[in-house]
């Protein structure tokens, strides 16, 4: 993935230069041909044989051109040659991508077990210690597809099985019980295995007595645990049976009352990541939700950036991705109105928000639209904005172990091409764990604890250089234009805007005033403060610069310090130089 990324990064470098290089020949062309013109105006040399008709004359600016344009056409054969040679590389990678995705389907296939291999022990044990207890018990699989690798496949056996003679000697009454219930005599066990998400989700149910809530407190008591019953809600003391040395037999058996059995599936499950939920009614039976967390798996998943991090979100963690109008998000946002999408009514959220509360950024960040990830499940849907969609890759997910295994959305992590940690996030399971009516989505408001970002539009390779090394020092973020066309295309296309913008008056293609007339007329741009800083020192220059809305006008080459008060000013951010 590394690798091809790397080469994928240097093939757009290449057709930038590539592009570059036309625009660089298309202009020597012109500067060429208006010195042939000029030298074919003024007839040539005095002293020259021959007019401009009998042969061409050429002036020193005409042989630099031409210098120049040879040397171009020499970078453009090499920047042709790195293309091709990127191409077959990338060819290459796909083909190595082929037999590393084959070998890894291979150790994958011989690592896995099927589910299906459980029911076969869990219906022998049905079948034993139902025959023991003198209880009639139907065993059910409702579903079993799926494949869990052998670690995890033994450690769920582990817990299956635990769990079974529990259910079976606390859970199921004995048959003359039932009767007297109004229950049938045979009492039904059932599992249900399927995969929610990168995850497996196993239930396992009876139609037995449930769990008394009372009763778990009362016996809390009788065995000296340092706990308070009567503070323990319904579903806390139902907990209970997760405790160590924890047990409601009467009496000590093969079968129970070690308080070790529960006790165990809770150490297991934790040292795999999983966890586990209790649904139980007094009379009726009880459920129990268990989450097999996969270890390591490779899903197709969505690259995405929001605030300082990145994210990895598996395809099947999320409903769809779809682009918002921007003032169509904010205006939800601020109504705490929902959006429809994909026809699902879906609440407006900021990924960064719910990952780690950080404000949803100004609307002025974003251009036309906003990207936003749909997600959930059941009656909870939300359109989660990110800054930046970046790719789709397959990736190794790997899970992260117990400690974050109640981090809520979080499935496990990866690596980037340049190895970064990315978190990997089942944004479905992010959205089911949000709590109230409406996702914690903050008024826009632009973070202060951001460095300040200042844009350096200069023809000049050299000045650009001084001005960012110098800012740079101060711990200010830059980004530089070559000159205004370049300046207005980045302003239209960043989804952070720069704080302040020093701009240069003298520049190709787009000089500064220019420039400075349409940062004004676009409604985006026109509230960051302008530094006109150029040689252009006079009056005419200045008059023409404040006209077109600068806020402030420095010379070349400029004082520094000076100009750090002005930035300090206009942008009410505290600079102090070293």
């Amino acid at each position: 993935m590394r690798a091809s990324q790397s080469t994928l990064r240097g093939k757009r470098a290449t057709a930038e230069l590539l592009g570059r290089l036309t625009s660089l020949r298309t202009h020597i062309a012109r500067i060429s041909d208006r010195a042939l013109l000029s030298v074919t105006v003024r007839g040539g040399q005095p002293a020259a044989e021959m007019d401009a008709l009998e042969m061409d004359q050429y002036s020193e600016l005409h042989e630099v051109a031409s210098i120049l344009r040879e040397a171009v056409d020499d970078l453009d054969d090499l920047a042709r040659l790195s293309s091709r040679q990127a191409s077959a590389a990338e060819a290459m990678l796909k083909q190595q991508a082929g037999l590393v995705t084959s070998l890894g389907s291979a150790i994958r296939a011989a690592r896995v077990m099927p589910v299906s291999r459980l029911m076969p022990g869990l219906r022998r044990i049905v079948r034993t210690v139902s025959g023991e207890l003198g209880k009639a018990v139907v065993f059910r699989v409702l579903r079993e597809a799926g494949k869990l690798d052998r670690d995890s496949h033994a450690c769920c056996q582990i817990i299956l099985e635990h769990m079974v003679r529990n259910a079976l000697d606390h859970g199921i009454e004995a048959p003359a019980e039932r009767l007297a219930a109004g229950k049938p005599d045979t009492g039904v066990i059932a599992i249900d295995v399927r995969k929610q998400g990168s995850d497996y989700i196993v239930s396992l149910s009876d139609d037995g007595r449930g769990i008394d809530p009372a009763r778990m407190r009362s016996h809390a008591v009788s065995k000296g645990l340092d706990i308070d019953p009567d503070s323990l809600s319904d579903r806390e003391a139902q907990r209970l049976i997760f405790h160590k040395g924890f047990s409601t037999a009467s009496r000590l058996s093969e079968i129970s009352g070690r308080g070790v059995g529960m006790d165990i599936v809770m150490e297991e499950l934790q040292r795999i990541g999983g966890d586990i939920e209790i649904d139980s009614e007094v009379g009726r039976g009880t459920r129990f939700n268990i989450r097999i967390p996969s270890n390591i798996s490779v899903n197709g998943a969505l690259l995405v950036s929001a605030g300082d991090a990145s994210y990895a979100i598996p395809f099947d963690g999320l409903t769809g991705v779809e682009h918002v109008p921007t003032a169509e998000f904010y205006q939800a946002v601020e109504s705490h109105s929902r959006l429809p999408l994909l026809g699902l009514a879906c609440e407006p959220a900021y990924l960064a928000t719910l990952c780690s509360g950080a404000v949803l950024p100004d609307q002025d960040s974003w251009g036309a639209t906003v990207p936003v990830i749909i997600a959930g499940s059941g009656q909870r849907h939300m359109a989660i904005a990110v800054d930046d969609v970046e790719q789709a890759l397959e990736l190794v997910i790997r899970s992260l172990g117990s400690q974050f295994a109640n981090i809520p959305g979080v499935t496990g992590a990866t690596t980037s091409a340049d190895g970064r940690a990315i978190v990997a996030l089942n944004l479905n399971a992010l959205v089911a764990s949000q709590t109230g009516q409406e996702a914690q989505v903050l008024a826009p408001e632009t973070p202060r604890d951001e460095q300040l970002l200042v844009m350096v539009v200069d023809d000049s390779r050299t000045q650009r250089m001084v001005a960012t090394n110098q800012l740079h020092n101060l711990g200010v973020e830059t980004v530089t234009a070559e000159n205004g066309l370049a300046a207005m295309e980045l302003l239209n296309t960043a989804h952070r805007l720069p704080d302040i913008i020093l701009l240069d008056v003298e520049m190709p293609l787009k000089d500064g005033i220019q420039t400075l007339r349409e940062i004004r007329r676009t409604s985006r741009c026109a509230h960051i403060p302008v530094i006109m800083v150029t040689s252009r020192t006079g009056p005419k220059h200045r008059t023409l610069a404040e006209q077109a809305g600068c806020n402030g006008y420095m010379g070349k080459p400029f004082n520094f310090p000076l100009l750090v008060d002005q930035i300090a000013q206009l942008t009410g951010r505290p600079l102090q130089l070293p």
